[in-house]
């Protein structure tokens, strides 16, 4: 078995280790967890015996909470692929972008095929994934402890406070939706787009704030630069859907001019 571990994995848990029980939970067998726990925690300091395979699994085929000690409304689940998850427990998750290294990777991103092995690069450490879930993991964390004030009159449930961080990301924007292919799934970025707070459209007019496209037509392009319109790719809200922040728009910038 060939193990690449992600920038800021040690960092990661040793920082998550101090606000929550970290679990790992996997569709693999407990063999191939076993495995994969000596070399994320060679110490075992962070997992000792909290790991759930597939064998544990009280339905086939699919990961539940229902095995997981504890409150749901006190459990966030860190997974790069909801499906596998009931539909109940799908409120619990953050979901984290796949880390594509190895040429056998299957690619998860609309910008490339190729894994990082093939583009000669990795994730950074200082603001890549797990950097930025950090922060998330770290603001939820203060949240839910705020919430655990009598006076408040709201209980602690990650899964709220996860869905109000979540629509605070793109809040004020309008996004208005051009040149995006029925198989790039346009249907579900626009879903995406209004779980991050902003606001669709497909009519681009002067009420949009961004322009998204994979490609767009010269009319369009020259409307966006004469009207001061960000016109970017679709990958600037996969990169807010995965590193729960609003990118910056200039790294994601489609041409106005041929």
């Amino acid at each position: 078995m060939l193990v690449k571990l992600r920038p800021f994995v040690r960092q990661f848990l040793e920082e998550a280790n101090t606000m929550f029980d970290l679990y790992v939970y996997t569709m693999g067998t407990r063999d191939y967890a076993a495995e994969v726990v000596k070399i994320l925690d060679p110490e075992n300091k962070y997992f000792t015996s909290k790991v759930i395979s597939r064998e544990d699994c009280t339905q086939s085929g699919v990961k539940a909470l229902d095995i997981v000690p504890g409150s749901k409304a006190c459990t966030i689940i860190l997974d790069d692929t909801i499906s596998v998850w009931t539909q109940e427990d799908r409120e619990n998750i953050i979901e984290i972008w796949k880390y594509n290294f190895f040429a056998s990777s299957s690619p998860g991103s609309y910008s490339s095929c190729k894994t990082l092995t093939q583009k000669r690069t990795d994730e950074r450490e200082a603001d890549g994934t797990l950097a930025s879930i950090l922060s998330v993991l770290k603001d939820a964390y203060w949240e839910f402890l705020l919430m655990d004030d009598e006076q408040s009159g709201l209980k602690p449930d990650f899964r709220r406070i996860l869905k109000e961080m979540r629509n605070e990301i793109l809040r004020g924007c309008l996004v208005a939706f051009t040149g995006v292919p029925p198989r790039r799934g346009w249907i579900s970025l626009w879903q995406v787009a209004e779980q991050l707070g902003a606001k669709c459209n497909t009519v681009v007019d002067s009420s949009a704030t961004h322009v998204l496209a994979v490609h767009c037509s010269p009319s369009v392009a020259e409307w966006a630069l004469e009207n001061g319109k960000l016109l970017v790719h679709v990958n600037w809200l996969e990169s807010a859907r995965f590193l729960w922040r609003r990118p910056r728009e200039e790294e994601y910038l489609l041409p106005t001019r041929s």
